[in-house]
């Protein structure tokens, strides 16, 4: 890969939500050329990105149906998609850009560490990557503030004997699709039937956190285990994108539980709170690492869906220098600031 292309790399957005908007902001800014946007059928297509992307001008790049669009002549360094969490709902995506000769950066939660969260898929996109030349990377917010900041946490250490990650995030962030999956405004009996017993769409994804860190750390994994309640509130809370008062009893969102086990008795464990802040309330998350010596690490999170938008933009150099196939987030070094790119 060339250093032009580097330098200044030819983008197509493919999805024009928060994150493709967020995203096509950053590229404007840097100057960088933006292809072509893709979305699905809808009121964004034919209409100019600029615009969707909140700017007052047109870019002169109109949003076109991702099913009808001809791909065959694209010429472009870089995909950024930002569709689904899911690697089985992006795969139409993910061919029909690395079909095309275009590296891929996915924002999606199963594409941070995917030979974990869906093997089979993984597999198919290190095939269909490899066929085609080009590179494959999820990113996003996590990138930082889960997984290598579980490795910073544990730089220190000369003997490991478990490590516990905590996070609270606030759901509220970006309206209401994250609260609603994650079982805001549910009673129990409906909790556990969609999310408790079933993975639903936030089940499934967080173990990927500590089985990347304890083997980035050298460990053997043995077992993984999840599980999922309720969070209540035991007086009642007014959630304001939601426009309600959830009284004591009804859900406020999700607690997850992840353990993990490894062949040489080194644990890991995550407790995982989604749902609505309080007032007095951080979005944080926390590491900590019991060993030789102990070590705590505390980040706290602002404006996070700008922070999840421009962490997957500023991997846009490592993945335009990979080498072809699929890589995971901890394939390249942490992530660094694209202040000066």
């Amino acid at each position: 890969m060339g250093k032009d292309k580097i330098a200044s790399p030819r983008i197509v957005i493919y999805g024009t939500g928060t994150i493709g908007g967020l995203l096509a902001k950053f590229a404007i800014n840097k100057g960088w050329p933006i292809v072509a946007a893709y979305n699905r059928a809808g009121p964004k297509i034919g209409k100019d990105l600029a615009r969707l992307a909140g700017l007052d001008f047109d870019l002169g790049v109109v949003v076109e149906d991702a099913d009808t669009a001809d791909y065959s002549r694209l010429e472009v360094d870089v995909a950024l998609i930002s569709i689904s969490d899911r690697l089985a709902a992006n795969m139409v995506a993910y061919r029909r850009m690395m079909q095309a000769g275009i590296n891929v950066l996915c924002h999606g939660a199963e594409s941070y560490y995917p030979r974990f969260t869906n093997p089979s898929a993984a597999d198919a996109i290190d095939s269909i990557a490899k066929q085609y030349g080009v590179a494959f990377l999820g990113s996003g917010i996590w990138d930082s503030t889960r997984f290598w900041a579980g490795l910073v946490a544990a730089g220190p250490c000369v003997e490991i004997d478990s490590v516990l990650h905590t996070s609270l995030t606030d759901t509220a962030r970006q309206g209401t699709h994250l609260m609603l999956t994650s079982g805001t405004g549910m009673d129990v009996a409906t909790y556990e039937e969609k999310l408790g017993r079933v993975p639903g769409l936030v089940g499934g994804v967080y173990g990927q956190v500590p089985v990347a860190v304890l083997e980035k750390l050298g460990y053997s994994i043995t077992s993984v285990t999840e599980t999922r309640e309720p969070i209540l509130f035991d007086a009642p809370y007014y959630c304001a994108p939601l426009d309600r008062v959830l009284e004591p009893g009804t859900c406020i969102g999700t607690r997850i539980v992840i353990d993990v086990e490894t062949v040489q008795g080194t644990k890991g464990r995550c407790e995982i709170e989604l749902r609505p802040l309080r007032e007095g309330e951080d979005e944080e998350m926390r590491w900590s690492v019991f060993g030789k010596p102990i070590f705590h690490m505390r980040l706290r999170r602002e404006l996070s869906g700008l922070a999840s938008a421009s962490s997957l933009f500023n991997r846009i150099p490592d993945i335009l220098s990979a080498a072809p196939g699929l890589h995971d987030v901890l394939s390249f070094g942490p992530p660094r600031a694209s202040v000066n790119a």
